[in-house]
């Protein structure tokens, strides 16, 4: 799963995951990401609600891309326990969407909704208050999502793109710029390095 820091700068998003060690490895580079580069914060980072949706999420997944479907009906018949999973994960993260690592959320409280079909490439930012799906979204790499803002439909978005707080994203945006408004639109191009929107360089995200 390792690449090469050259290929790492390329702006397409890392293949999909295919198994579990792929999710384990990205989980890792989640908490990376949160650590900011900071040693003491590596204790501090899994008692987070953040890590918790993010771990919840990615654990799903690797169990999903273990057994496949009897990992769907073991979740059928645990159902009954979901009112209880959302009181300590107040989120959904699908365990069908593909995120890649250095994924972070930054007020978890406010909960985040990632509908099955959706893709992302590395450090994706969700601010809280997210919801995605409707179709099957895909963004690039080091995208931002506001707070409270949606992404809806079959909606192909660049990297280093920032999308406003309470924007509504509707239609494809190659990036890189900043989106906001209901429907979203771009307010401003950039042409910088997409080192803006990481607390990490692209090169160290190496899977």
């Amino acid at each position: 799963m390792k690449g090469s820091p050259a290929a790492l700068k390329s702006p397409e998003i890392p293949a999909a995951s295919t198994c579990a060690a792929d999710e384990l490895e990205r989980l890792y580079w989640d908490c990376v990401q949160s650590t900011k580069g900071r040693l003491t914060r590596w204790f501090t980072v899994p008692f987070s609600l953040s890590f918790a949706i993010i771990a919840f999420y990615r654990l799903n997944r690797a169990a999903y891309l273990t057994f496949g479907k009897k990992w769907q009906a073991f979740r059928i018949l645990t159902s009954p326990l979901n009112p209880l999973i959302r009181i300590f994960i107040p989120s959904q993260i699908d365990y069908r969407a593909d995120i890649g690592p250095g994924m972070r959320i930054l007020h978890p409280e406010l909960g985040v909704v990632v509908n099955q079909g959706f893709r992302a490439g590395r450090g994706l930012i969700l601010a809280g208050g997210n919801c995605i799906g409707d179709g099957s979204p895909a963004v690039g790499n080091w995208v931002h999502v506001g707070a409270n803002a949606t992404i809806m439909g079959d909606v192909t978005l660049g990297s280093s793109v920032r999308i406003g707080a309470g924007a509504v994203v509707v239609k494809d945006f190659d990036g890189p710029g900043v989106l906001v408004g209901v429907p979203a639109r771009p307010v401003d191009r950039r042409t910088g390095a997409a080192s803006g929107t990481t607390l990490i360089d692209e090169a160290d995200l190496a899977v």
